[in-house]
């Protein structure tokens, strides 16, 4: 590890120890920095003199710069890679890192501090005014409200605190090719550190594959490099910082199949790589092959059905994981229900009749499966098992999730328009009613009242919502013809969050436990917080690969980035 500081055209500079904590050294810094010891502390300073007349302004340029070369796949610097043994499901203990260290990726463009320094220096300018000119195009888009376009900014946050891209050396396999590497996310680095976790991939929506997609490219090989040889797909990478120790096969089964299914497919829609498609498709077919057929008692209806239980494997729950789900279940069968329908239009692209045919079958007994044996009149049953007849009746807002997915992905509904219109209705005109934040909690009574069932604490209680959830009903308002009502959904949720609370660098999880006020009880730098992504096609009335088409919104904002300044580009186009 290593620093360095610097002033670019400076005539005055003084350089001196660290000042570290102490109060004094910091007062005299107009005079004198502290003396450089002979005992190297990490620590430096550097100050620049300068003399400003009333009215006078001047810019002086300062560069940060570190090199940090490997990391701890135990996530503990200093520690000498030893393995962290963890608890499993079923109470076993495993090791859960290699006990490697890991070379990040910018470290094959870089050799030290140094290096890093010098491109900042002579590229600064240049990178200031691409920032400068795609978030330009973001502000100036006629579409967005001006506090929606500050929060597509300020979700890319998550990048600095979560993200790791490691290069294709050992511990990672021979599979892994050297120019993709292994990019990963810290699922939360202060609350829950699972590295990617698949569900929360898929969770996050496209921005991945949006503006970084040889990281989308990158984060599905690593995935695919898990795949067994039935289909089955890791749900994690591994845990603390160490992404090539795959992990939790059977956590959250009833979605892992549909969570890869999905993120291939808007990554090949967006882009409209044949190739990648190609490449893919076999993994995606196997993922949810395996996925589908679990309950085979089930007929194809098994397309919205948990797996079997296996004890000592915690594959009885889906995303919302504080509770046990039986038989059909309506928020992970819907989101499958989307995964299919996407899948078949991968497989209508390769020219697989036979995958169609399937698919077909299974989407057909999904659907009928979800309104004759969990539709309510107003609203979904949680989950319904027709072997032993227990349900559990609730208004489950993620029951609206699949019909998100599909809008979004440009597929065919998976849930009746009627249906999500009465279920639209009641979150509406009596859940959000039910709170003084307007936030509809994830569960209410059958009837829309007050939830008075159990209190985990984290993800079912009386006020308990989740950030993404929210940002998701709202964006399915906006979909259904509900603009008006979901976009102020939206901006009262950013603003509980971001203004009231403060949490516009936190990614919040989990709100509301603690009363209804909308304070976080769990979950920091949740990074599928960058959903909210999914809103200006939502606002366009279209999917989220018709952003990435000539002249549309993201494709603007990509070309913008990556181009000459605002200023040179209208001198090309003949401006003054």
């Amino acid at each position: 590890m290593s620093y360095l500081l610097a002033a670019l055209e400076a005539e005055s500079v003084r350089v001196g120890g660290a000042l570290g904590t102490d109060g004094l050294k910091w007062a005299a810094i107009e005079k004198e920095l502290p003396e450089i010891g002979t005992h190297d502390d990490g620590g430096a300073s550097l100050a620049v003199n300068f003399s400003l007349e009333p009215g006078q302004e001047k810019v002086q340029r300062l560069v940060l710069a570190w090199y940090a070369p490997e990391w701890e796949g135990n996530g503990n610097p200093g520690t000498g890679g030893e393995r962290i043994i963890t608890q499993a499901p079923g109470n076993v203990l495993v090791p859960s890192t290699t006990g490697k260290r890991f070379a990040h990726m910018y470290a094959s463009r870089f050799a030290n501090a140094g290096d890093v320094a010098e491109f900042l220096a002579l590229h600064h300018r240049q990178l200031l005014d691409r920032i400068l000119d795609w978030q330009s195009v973001v502000y100036e888009e006629k579409t967005l409200p001006g506090w929606l376009a500050d929060a597509l900014i300020n979700a890319f946050y998550y990048f600095a605190p979560c993200s790791m891209w490691a290069q294709a050396k050992d511990p990672i396999g021979s599979w892994c090719k050297p120019e993709d590497g292994v990019f990963s996310l810290e699922e939360a680095p202060r609350s829950c550190p699972h590295v990617s976790t698949l569900s929360n991939l898929a969770m996050a929506g496209p921005t991945l594959s949006y503006f970084f997609p040889e990281c989308m490219v990158s984060s599905l090989g690593a995935y695919r490099a898990t795949q067994k040889e039935n289909g089955d797909i890791a749900q994690l990478l591994g845990r603390w910082s160490d992404p090539a120790n795959a992990m939790a096969y059977d956590y959250q089964e009833v979605i892992t199949g549909a969570c890869y299914v999905v993120q291939v497919y808007w990554h090949w829609k967006i882009h409209g790589d044949a190739e990648f498609l190609k490449d893919f498709y076999p993994s995606a077919k196997k993922a949810l092959e395996y996925s589908f057929t679990q309950r085979p008692d089930l007929g194809p209806a098994q397309s919205i059905a948990m797996p079997p239980f296996r004890p000592g494997t915690w594959n009885d729950s889906d995303w919302f994981e504080d509770r046990s789900y039986y038989g059909y279940v309506s928020d992970a069968g819907a989101f499958r229900l989307a995964a299919a329908e996407m899948l078949r239009e991968c497989a209508q692209q390769m020219g697989d009749a036979e995958e169609v045919k399937r698919l077909d079958e299974m989407l057909a007994a999904g659907k009928d499966a979800l309104q004759k044996y969990l539709w309510k009149d107003d609203h979904y049953l949680v989950y319904y098992d027709p072997q032993t007849g227990k349900q559990l009746d609730a208004f489950f807002t993620p029951d609206l999730n699949g019909q998100y997915y599909a809008h979004f992905a440009g597929v065919s509904r998976v849930l009746p328009k009627e249906n999500v219109d009465k279920m639209l209705v009641l979150i509406r005109d009596k859940i959000c009613k039910n709170t003084r934040t307007g936030m509809p909690p994830t569960y209410s009574n059958p009837d829309g009242t007050r939830w008075t069932g159990n209190d985990t604490g984290y993800l079912t209680g009386r006020y308990i919502y989740n950030n993404h959830e929210v940002i998701w009903n709202a964006i399915t308002f906006i979909y259904e013809g509900q603009r008006e009502f979901g976009l102020e959904l939206l901006r009262k949720n950013l603003e509980l969050s971001y203004c009231k609370w403060g949490y516009l660098w936190d990614g919040t999880n989990c709100c509301g436990a603690g009363g209804d006020t909308g304070e976080v009880n769990y979950g920091w730098d949740y990074w599928f917080n960058w959903s909210i992504w999914t809103a200006p096609a939502a606002l366009a009335n279209t999917d989220v690969a018709a952003l990435m088409k000539p002249g549309g919104f993201v494709r603007r904002i990509v070309e913008a980035g990556k181009s000459a300044t605002a200023a040179e580009r209208k001198g090309a186009a003949g401006g003054g």
